[in-house]
Formats: structure tokens, C-alpha cells, sequence
């Protein structure tokens, strides 16, 4: 095929469980692009939660999510139509070169030609 594609750029939502959080502020010290920081809130428990800054993009990595000890942090990746719908998509320019998947080249068919089956 070649020429050239259009994909979406990946989106990723914050997703604070209030109810879990105790405010030990894990998930903002160890998030890379800063998004979080604690909040004058308080949760359901009494504890300040943290928030998302205005302005800054999550990127993905979920630290957050993996650090937090009491799973009251999670990232959602946007789908397509949510982005859209959030007015938060960028597209980004991809040329395709005709890569295997395209060639239908794929791991099961890479097999030299000559050889038949098994190991040996």
C-alpha cells in the first residue's frame, strides 16, 4: 500500500478513587510529568486527596497506579471516539512502509523457504 497515514496520538485520563485514597502522596512524588499534587480536599476517610494540575497531560507510564498501596489510582487510555469527544486529540503523521504486518509477513510466516517443519 505506502503512502501516507494519519493516526491519533495516545490520551490517558487520571482516574482517582476517592473512597480508597489516604493521602500518603505516593502517586504524586513518583509521577514523571507531574500531573498530580495533593489537594485542600478531603475523601470520605478525611484525608487530602491528590489532584490533576490544569495544563498537564498524563503520559501514560502509571507509576502512579503501580505505586499507590491502597489501588485508589488508576490510568484510563482514551479510545478514539472519547478523545474526540473531549476535544483532545492530535493527529500525528505515520508513513507506512509496507512493514510485515502489511506484507503479511507476520512471526508465523517467516519460515526460510526450503525448510519444512520441525527443528532440524
Amino acid at each position: 500500500m505506502g503512502g501516507v497515514g494519519v493516526r491519533m496520538a495516545r490520551r490517558f485520563e487520571v482516574r482517582l478513587l476517592m473512597a480508597n485514597c489516604k493521602g500518603c502522596g505516593i502517586c504524586a512524588h513518583y509521577c514523571p510529568a507531574g500531573v498530580l499534587e495533593m489537594s485542600d480536599e478531603f475523601t470520605p476517610r478525611g484525608y487530602h486527596p491528590p489532584r490533576k494540575k490544569e495544563g498537564v497531560e498524563c503520559m501514560g507510564c502509571r507509576n502512579c497506579e503501580l505505586m499507590c498501596p491502597d489501588f485508589g489510582i488508576f490510568i484510563e487510555e482514551m479510545g478514539q471516539d472519547k478523545a474526540e469527544a473531549a476535544g483532545k486529540t492530535a493527529p500525528v503523521d505515520k508513513e507506512t512502509k509496507g512493514g510485515p504486518a502489511e506484507k503479511g509477513r507476520g512471526p508465523a510466516k517467516r519460515r526460510k523457504a526450503g525448510k519444512k517443519g520441525g527443528r532440524g
